[in-house]
């Protein structure tokens, strides 16, 4: 996507100045797809790490399998989660 596109486009945030954004682009493109990758990978990571941090906070006297249905039903969503384990009743 040239420049121009991106400046065309409706895609900067709205807390972000457009040399920030384009600079941010050209990192993304510099990084190429494996390292684009890896980022996803390690933000994907953190997320569930924070995620179980805050179940955790919340509900202490979880066990480890009951933290990991609450941290799968975060992430999956209520309607996936009841689509999955129907009969299943966990807090989040």
């Amino acid at each position: 996507m040239a420049d121009k596109e991106i400046d065309s486009l409706d895609l900067i945030p709205k807390d972000t100045t457009l040399e920030a954004y384009r600079f941010l682009i050209q990192v993304w493109r510099r990084l190429g797809p494996e390292g684009r990758l890896r980022v996803s990978f390690e933000a994907s990571n953190r997320l569930h790490e924070l995620s179980a941090a805050g179940v955790r906070r919340r509900h202490p006297s979880y066990s480890d399998d009951q933290m990991q249905l609450a941290v799968t039903k975060l992430m999956l969503g209520e309607e996936v989660f009841r689509k999955l384990l129907p009969d299943m009743e966990i807090e989040v």
